[in-house]
């Protein structure tokens, strides 16, 4: 088994320190950097447990590019990155998009596609590195539909990553057992958070999905003076209680149906045909049942009466007629 390999520009001529550094950077597992300082400065150290190789990294600004298909050292297939972020932030380029990835996030990093990674001022990361075939076809697949950074919030990605940052910083005595044992526990992690992950991303989509459901539905049914959200519960086929949290955070769902009804009146007082019908009918059709509630809310909305809005069109319209 591997021990902690490091390799610092402490101690390098500044004139050096560049060739210094990409000479010797794919021993231990990392690329050739541009550097975007008149300085460079970085340290990197690295340890191999098994098939896994894990990665830490800090250094000034700079930029590195890794082609297709590029690999870890001494394997020959494409390899899945897991990125931390301990400090700083880094602008990750892959397959034409881009991602900033902050201090206390991480990222999924798929080695058989391009990619680059910008940092513009001091930062430092840790990586986990594995050939794909250490993970199942569905754990991959999972993993390299992260393409966007994620909080390391949940207990066991904040575990990963200490424990990534022990392994090169503390846990240096290790025995070739322990070792062994040390790198199946981070691979283990390594699932459950791609998993969790995943999962967490597909409910997102699914609120996302039912979000746009109900706001195309209250579009359609405004008129209807009982649209609430146990009908339109009833109508997604879930619970009041469901439809409350997928908008939590936002306007709330009555609220937006007040809305919507105040601004298609508000279009229609302004629109030709709207002003040859009364108010009381104006705020029918578009699903109030009080009229005097409804001259309530439209002057909190937009700051007067729904008559004098109407006059004031009218007026306006009297006055653009006069001047042709």
């Amino acid at each position: 088994m591997g021990r902690v390999h490091s390799v610092s520009t402490v101690g390098i001529a500044a004139a050096e320190r560049v060739f210094f550094w990409n000479s010797g950077s794919s021993a231990i597992g990392g690329v050739r950097a541009t550097p975007l300082a008149d300085i460079f400065d970085a340290e990197a150290s690295t340890r191999i447990l098994g098939r896994l190789l894990v990665f830490g990294l800090k250094a000034g600004p700079h930029h590195v590019a890794s082609p297709a298909h590029c690999r870890m050292p001494g394997c020959e297939e494409d390899f899945l990155r897991v990125r931390f972020q301990r400090s700083g932030e880094s602008l990750v380029e892959q397959s034409g998009v881009r991602h900033t990835i902050r201090a206390g996030e991480w990222l999924v990093i798929d080695g058989a596609r391009p990619h680059s990674v910008v940092n513009e001022r001091d930062a430092s990361q840790i990586s986990l590195q594995l050939p794909k075939s250490l993970l199942s076809e569905r754990d991959y697949r999972l993993a390299t539909t992260l393409s966007a950074p994620i909080e390391t919030r949940g207990r066991i990605s904040k575990l990963l990553f200490e424990c990534l940052r022990m392994t090169i910083e503390d846990l240096d005595d290790l025995s070739d057992p322990a070792e062994q044992e040390l790198g199946l526990s981070l691979l283990e992690m390594l699932r459950i958070i791609i998993n969790d992950a995943s999962s967490a991303h597909e409910r997102a989509s699914s609120r996302d999905a039912l979000e746009r459901r109900v706001h195309d539905y209250v579009r359609c049914n405004l008129s209807n003076p009982a649209l609430s959200v146990e009908t339109i519960a009833t109508a997604m086929g879930c619970s009041p209680r469901y439809i409350h949290k997928v908008f939590e955070g936002q306007e709330s769902v009555s609220r937006m149906i007040w809305s919507l009804r105040l601004q298609r009146c508000k279009e229609a007082l302004m629109a030709t045909s709207g002003t040859s019908a009364t108010l009381t009918e104006l705020a029918y059709n578009f699903g109030f049942s009080n009229s005097a509630h409804f001259s309530r809310a439209f002057k909190e909305r937009f700051g007067t009466t729904p008559s004098a809005f109407r006059s004031k069109v009218l007026e306006n319209r009297a006055n653009k007629s006069w001047m042709i």
